[in-house]
């Protein structure tokens, strides 16, 4: 029996040599037969043109914050990625002759597959809605660190979404009717105060200098659907 959560996912497990500088290394990598031929923008670290996918693999091997790569076969593009893809979402486009690899650190990382908290294998994260592997809310993601973090002391560019989700408490700033990657760069050059989560809700851009995790906030699940609203905490650096 396929546990559930991951019948469409298939692995298959390739060894990988790549020559050394002085000796033959080994790498090892698990290819998702789920995402062939997809490809996504999100969370890229790089992209550089590799022959084979071999060298693809030890690049992202070799990038302490890479954790799986998008490599096409005849175009040769090789593309390293922060976190792990374990679903299809909407942010991913079809792209022919295209194949994932997640190499051994990869699994159970950030926004892989999940049943049961036990799959995630990062401290202070969970699995989010029994499908992604998210960090508990209120840490911020931390790419270089490869942990859930709290408290921040230096926010990076980034958000980490949590659908249908808010916190009560410290809305410090409304902007309405802007696209939520406006949202997103209101929250990164505010000057008057630290913006370290924002709330969106049907078009409407909350600021906030709290998380979920601090003192005297509520995070809450909009369960019914009712809002249209999400949180996003914003990563570490």
């Amino acid at each position: 029996m396929v546990p559930f959560g991951f019948q469409a996912i298939i692995f298959v497990l390739v060894t990988l040599y790549t020559l050394g500088t002085s000796d033959m290394a080994v790498h090892t990598a698990t290819k998702r037969s789920n995402l062939d031929n997809m490809i996504t923008p999100l969370r890229i670290q790089w992209e550089v043109t590799k022959r084979g996918t071999t060298l693809c693999v030890a690049e992202c091997s070799n990038d302490p914050e890479c954790n799986s790569v998008f490599y096409n076969k005849v175009t040769k593009k090789c593309q390293g990625h922060s976190v792990t893809f374990g679903l299809l979402d909407n942010h991913m486009t079809g792209q022919s002759d295209t194949r994932y690899y997640v190499p051994f650190r990869g699994h159970g990382y950030i926004l892989d597959a999940c049943t049961v908290d036990a799959d995630c294998t990062i401290p202070n994260s969970t699995c989010w809605d029994s499908r992604q592997c998210m960090c508990k809310p209120g840490y911020s993601f931390s790419p270089s660190s490869r942990q859930c973090v709290y408290p921040c002391s230096q926010f990076g560019p980034l958000f980490m979404t949590y659908a249908d989700s808010f916190v009560h408490a410290n809305n410090l700033e409304t902007i309405n009717n802007i696209p939520l990657e406006d949202c997103f760069n209101l929250c990164r050059n505010k000057i008057s105060f630290t913006c370290r989560a924002v709330e969106y809700m049907g078009n409407n851009c909350i600021l906030s200098n709290v998380t979920a995790k601090d003192t005297g906030t509520t995070f809450a699940r909009d369960t019914l659907r009712e809002y249209n609203v999400s949180y996003h905490q914003r990563d570490c650096a």
